[in-house]
């Protein structure tokens, strides 16, 4: 009797590690990190192009940042504020200038949208290190505001909420399938936060926010099915793909909830009567979630980057919607726990 209780402990104990390795088995970190998409991802980008632009959408270093250097990783950062998934904001869109008819004197920078940031990338040739790279996608927001804002607007012209989250996420899967054609194995997909919680709408009526936040919601399933196709889709082909998918929308909401910020309805930069920037800051500036009306604070960005790197290197799980992946050690440890289960179930059945 005692004899069976340790060889049952033992195939239990041996049952529970392989468990824990296959539901790790794509946690790690890379060597390179190259990411694609809007002003929640850019730095310095667009700053480049127009001097009128802020450096980073924020007081201090973006998300990617912070990961990045957290891993010792090299950075290619391909984003711009201002992107579409297709396009680039207008000046009047991007709220730089007040004045629609004022845009005729800045150029509109669609090169700079997301799919076309994808396609430069890719017509370049890039030599990728397939193995050790991360491809990051933060990309969205800017479509859903400015589609709330025209619907706001009754804007005659605009597609129904279907046809609209349909093209935009469609633009998302194109992308991941032109990057494994150039040699991408490895993504991270971030979803988008709660826009219905940002100070955009805090003055907002109510229906506007849930609005905001349904729309978001919806975006947020849709670009889940796209991606999640194209790395099916990728994986039946015979190579193998990994798709790490990050929930920001319950994270930012948990954020919030948990008042981890004092002030997370106001904005850290000092808005006029207009609500543009100006360049007084409110103090202290820890105490803010949100950088001006859309952009989280640095120390935001910060804190979204620990959470990114606790879940990627597997010692937190509680926002990753799900991990697509085929890697042949993973079918391994996958095999054996099977292996193990019927170890215990013949052991269990002959002792009694």
């Amino acid at each position: 009797m005692k004899h069976m209780k340790s060889t049952v402990g033992a195939l239990f104990f041996t049952l529970i590690c392989l468990f824990s390795l296959a539901s790790y088995a794509g946690a790690r970190t890379y060597e390179k990190v190259v990411v694609f998409g809007d002003s929640l991802s850019d730095h310095g980008n667009l700053n480049t192009i127009n001097s009128s632009a802020p450096v980073t959408w924020s007081n201090g270093d973006v998300w990617v940042d912070y990961l990045a250097r957290n891993w010792r990783a090299t950075l290619t950062n391909r984003a711009y504020g201002g992107a579409l998934t297709s396009g680039h904001l207008t000046a009047f869109e991007f709220q730089t200038d007040r004045d629609p008819s004022n845009d005729n004197q800045i150029p509109i920078l669609n090169a700079l949208g997301f799919a076309e940031q994808i396609q430069r990338y890719v017509a370049a040739s890039p030599v990728i290190d397939a193995k050790n790279t991360l491809f990051a996608l933060f990309i969205g927001g800017n479509d859903l505001l400015l589609f709330l804002r025209r619907a706001a607007a009754n804007d005659s012209t605009l597609p129904s909420t279907q046809d609209f989250i349909s093209t935009t996420t469609a633009r998302i899967q194109t992308a991941i399938t032109q990057l494994s054609g150039a040699g991408a194995r490895h993504f991270l997909l971030i979803n988008l936060p709660n826009l219905g919680s940002i100070p955009t709408f805090a003055a907002r009526p109510q229906a506007a926010k849930e609005q905001a936040t349904q729309l978001t919601r919806q975006y947020n399933l849709a670009l889940q099915n796209a991606a999640e196709l194209a790395i099916n889709t990728l994986n039946d082909s015979g190579e193998p793909h990994t798709l790490h998918q990050f929930d920001a929308f319950t994270y930012v909401d948990r954020v919030i909830a948990e008042r981890r910020f004092p002030n997370s309805t106001g904005t850290l930069v000092v808005l006029d009567a207009q609500g543009r920037r100006t360049s007084q800051l409110n103090t202290p500036e820890d105490a803010y979630l949100f950088w001006d009306p859309i952009h989280p604070t640095t120390k935001a960005h910060e804190l979204l980057a620990i959470e990114i790197n606790a879940q990627l290197s597997g010692s937190s799980s509680s926002c990753f919607i799900d991990t697509a992946q085929n890697d042949a050690w993973q079918k391994a440890a996958l095999f054996l726990l099977m292996v193990a289960t019927g170890g215990v179930l013949i052991t269990l059945k002959r002792r009694h």
